[in-house]
Protein backbone atom coordinates (compact mmCIF):
# COMPACT_ATOMS: atom_id res chain seq x y z
CA UNK A 1 0.00 0.00 0.00
CA UNK A 2 1.35 3.50 -0.93
CA UNK A 3 0.28 6.08 1.54
CA UNK A 4 0.76 9.78 -0.23
CA UNK A 5 1.71 12.84 1.99
CA UNK A 6 1.06 16.06 -0.01
CA UNK A 7 4.22 18.75 1.03
CA UNK A 8 5.18 21.52 -0.83
CA UNK A 9 8.21 21.63 -2.41
CA UNK A 10 8.58 17.83 -2.58
CA UNK A 11 7.13 16.90 -5.63
CA UNK A 12 10.38 15.25 -6.75
CA UNK A 13 10.43 12.85 -4.00
CA UNK A 14 6.82 11.88 -4.04
CA UNK A 15 7.14 11.08 -8.18
CA UNK A 16 10.18 8.97 -6.95
CA UNK A 17 7.72 6.83 -4.43
CA UNK A 18 5.08 6.32 -7.24
CA UNK A 19 7.55 5.01 -9.75
CA UNK A 20 9.56 2.59 -7.43
CA UNK A 21 6.09 1.24 -5.65
CA UNK A 22 4.01 0.96 -9.01
CA UNK A 23 4.11 -1.68 -11.56
CA UNK A 24 5.94 -0.26 -14.50
CA UNK A 25 4.16 -0.86 -18.04
CA UNK A 26 6.95 -3.56 -18.91
CA UNK A 27 5.61 -5.48 -15.92
CA UNK A 28 2.08 -6.01 -16.35
CA UNK A 29 1.45 -4.90 -19.78
CA UNK A 30 4.57 -6.46 -22.02
CA UNK A 31 3.36 -10.28 -21.30
CA UNK A 32 0.47 -9.50 -23.20
CA UNK A 33 0.91 -7.92 -26.04
CA UNK A 34 0.50 -9.98 -29.30
CA UNK A 35 3.98 -10.24 -30.53
CA UNK A 36 4.97 -7.41 -33.00
CA UNK A 37 2.73 -5.07 -30.82
CA UNK A 38 3.20 -1.92 -28.74
CA UNK A 39 0.79 0.54 -26.57
CA UNK A 40 -0.34 3.30 -28.71
CA UNK A 41 -2.91 4.47 -25.98
CA UNK A 42 -3.42 4.15 -22.51
CA UNK A 43 -6.57 5.36 -20.29
CA UNK A 44 -6.89 5.31 -17.13
CA UNK A 45 -10.36 5.71 -15.11
CA UNK A 46 -12.91 4.09 -12.26
CA UNK A 47 -14.63 1.64 -14.50
CA UNK A 48 -15.91 -0.99 -11.41
CA UNK A 49 -16.61 2.09 -9.11
CA UNK A 50 -14.51 0.97 -6.23
CA UNK A 51 -12.41 4.51 -6.23
CA UNK A 52 -9.56 2.75 -7.61
CA UNK A 53 -7.97 3.86 -11.35
CA UNK A 54 -7.93 1.08 -13.77
CA UNK A 55 -6.13 0.91 -16.97
CA UNK A 56 -7.26 0.43 -20.63
CA UNK A 57 -4.36 -0.31 -23.23
CA UNK A 58 -4.76 -0.15 -26.90
CA UNK A 59 -1.84 -1.54 -28.74
CA UNK A 60 -1.70 -1.91 -32.53
CA UNK A 61 1.27 -3.50 -34.71
CA UNK A 62 3.11 -1.04 -37.45
CA UNK A 63 1.61 -3.43 -40.30
CA UNK A 64 -1.79 -1.73 -40.51
CA UNK A 65 -4.12 -4.32 -41.75
CA UNK A 66 -4.03 -5.86 -38.32
CA UNK A 67 -6.66 -5.87 -35.41
CA UNK A 68 -5.76 -3.32 -32.80
CA UNK A 69 -5.44 -4.86 -29.41
CA UNK A 70 -7.40 -4.14 -26.43
CA UNK A 71 -6.20 -4.90 -22.62
CA UNK A 72 -7.78 -3.76 -19.66
CA UNK A 73 -6.14 -4.06 -16.08
CA UNK A 74 -7.60 -3.70 -12.72
CA UNK A 75 -6.18 -2.09 -10.01
CA UNK A 76 -5.93 -4.14 -6.58
CA UNK A 77 -4.30 -2.41 -4.31
CA UNK A 78 -2.06 -0.26 -6.94
CA UNK A 79 -1.24 -4.10 -8.52
CA UNK A 80 -2.68 -4.35 -11.93
CA UNK A 81 -4.03 -7.83 -13.06
CA UNK A 82 -5.38 -8.42 -16.52
CA UNK A 83 -9.33 -8.35 -16.49
CA UNK A 84 -10.13 -8.57 -20.03
CA UNK A 85 -8.77 -8.76 -23.46
CA UNK A 86 -9.89 -8.87 -26.81
CA UNK A 87 -6.90 -9.85 -29.82
CA UNK A 88 -9.81 -9.09 -32.66
CA UNK A 89 -11.22 -5.57 -32.44
CA UNK A 90 -12.85 -4.80 -35.72
CA UNK A 91 -10.54 -1.26 -35.60
CA UNK A 92 -7.33 -1.82 -38.16
CA UNK A 93 -4.49 -0.44 -36.03
CA UNK A 94 -3.50 2.92 -34.99
CA UNK A 95 -4.48 4.01 -38.33
CA UNK A 96 -7.89 4.28 -37.70
CA UNK A 97 -7.90 4.11 -33.89
CA UNK A 98 -8.60 7.92 -32.59
CA UNK A 99 -9.50 7.64 -28.66
CA UNK A 100 -11.23 5.88 -25.68
CA UNK A 101 -13.84 8.24 -23.61
CA UNK A 102 -14.67 6.75 -20.07
CA UNK A 103 -17.95 7.77 -18.26
CA UNK A 104 -18.57 5.60 -14.74
CA UNK A 105 -19.12 1.98 -15.83
CA UNK A 106 -18.88 2.59 -19.33
CA UNK A 107 -16.31 3.25 -22.21
CA UNK A 108 -16.10 3.80 -25.86
CA UNK A 109 -13.64 3.46 -28.16
CA UNK A 110 -13.49 5.66 -31.30
CA UNK A 111 -12.23 4.84 -34.38
CA UNK A 112 -12.62 6.18 -38.25
CA UNK A 113 -11.91 4.22 -41.53
CA UNK A 114 -11.93 5.51 -45.03
CA UNK A 115 -13.58 3.51 -47.88
CA UNK A 116 -12.41 4.20 -51.47
CA UNK A 117 -12.44 7.54 -50.94
CA UNK A 118 -16.00 7.49 -50.96
CA UNK A 119 -16.92 7.61 -47.38
CA UNK A 120 -15.69 8.67 -44.01
CA UNK A 121 -17.25 6.44 -41.21
CA UNK A 122 -16.40 7.60 -37.86
CA UNK A 123 -17.33 4.54 -35.46
CA UNK A 124 -17.98 4.11 -31.86
CA UNK A 125 -17.93 1.04 -29.68
CA UNK A 126 -19.52 1.49 -26.08
CA UNK A 127 -18.91 -1.10 -23.37
CA UNK A 128 -20.26 -1.19 -19.98
CA UNK A 129 -19.19 -3.11 -17.05
CA UNK A 130 -21.61 -5.71 -15.90
CA UNK A 131 -21.08 -8.30 -13.62
CA UNK A 132 -17.61 -8.27 -13.10
CA UNK A 133 -17.43 -8.47 -16.92
CA UNK A 134 -17.77 -6.16 -20.12
CA UNK A 135 -20.31 -6.17 -22.74
CA UNK A 136 -20.93 -4.43 -26.17
CA UNK A 137 -23.29 -1.77 -24.76
CA UNK A 138 -24.19 -0.20 -28.24
CA UNK A 139 -21.82 0.62 -31.72
CA UNK A 140 -22.91 3.89 -33.30
CA UNK A 141 -21.84 4.22 -37.25
CA UNK A 142 -22.08 7.94 -38.39
CA UNK A 143 -21.01 8.20 -42.36
CA UNK A 144 -20.44 11.14 -44.19
CA UNK A 145 -20.16 10.60 -48.16
CA UNK A 146 -17.54 12.61 -49.86
CA UNK A 147 -19.20 12.58 -53.63
CA UNK A 148 -22.04 13.82 -52.30
CA UNK A 149 -20.58 15.93 -49.80
CA UNK A 150 -22.96 15.57 -47.05
CA UNK A 151 -24.01 13.50 -43.80
CA UNK A 152 -25.88 9.84 -43.91
CA UNK A 153 -28.29 9.42 -41.23
CA UNK A 154 -25.97 7.94 -37.81
CA UNK A 155 -26.38 4.31 -37.55
CA UNK A 156 -26.79 2.72 -33.99
CA UNK A 157 -27.18 -0.67 -32.98
CA UNK A 158 -27.77 -1.89 -28.78
CA UNK A 159 -27.71 -4.77 -27.10
CA UNK A 160 -31.79 -4.61 -27.72
CA UNK A 161 -30.54 -5.30 -31.54
CA UNK A 162 -27.70 -7.88 -30.92
CA UNK A 163 -28.21 -9.22 -27.56
CA UNK A 164 -25.57 -10.20 -24.76
CA UNK A 165 -21.90 -9.89 -26.38
CA UNK A 166 -18.52 -10.32 -24.31
CA UNK A 167 -16.04 -7.71 -24.85
CA UNK A 168 -13.41 -10.24 -25.76
CA UNK A 169 -15.85 -11.49 -29.01
CA UNK A 170 -16.24 -7.97 -30.73
CA UNK A 171 -14.30 -8.63 -34.14
CA UNK A 172 -14.17 -6.82 -37.46
CA UNK A 173 -16.73 -9.66 -38.66
CA UNK A 174 -19.32 -9.43 -36.08
CA UNK A 175 -19.32 -5.72 -36.93
CA UNK A 176 -20.01 -5.90 -40.45
CA UNK A 177 -22.33 -8.63 -39.73
CA UNK A 178 -24.50 -6.05 -37.24
CA UNK A 179 -25.06 -4.06 -41.05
Amino acid sequence: MIITISCKGKNNDLIKIKEINSPSQENFVQKYLKKGYHVIDEVSADLDGDLKNDKIYITSSSDEITNAQILIFKNINNSFSLWAKNDTSPIMGQKEYSKTVTKGAYFTIEYNRDIEDKYNQSNYLTFKFDGNKFLLHKFSQEIYDAKADKNLPVKTWTNKDFGIVNFENISYDFIENLK
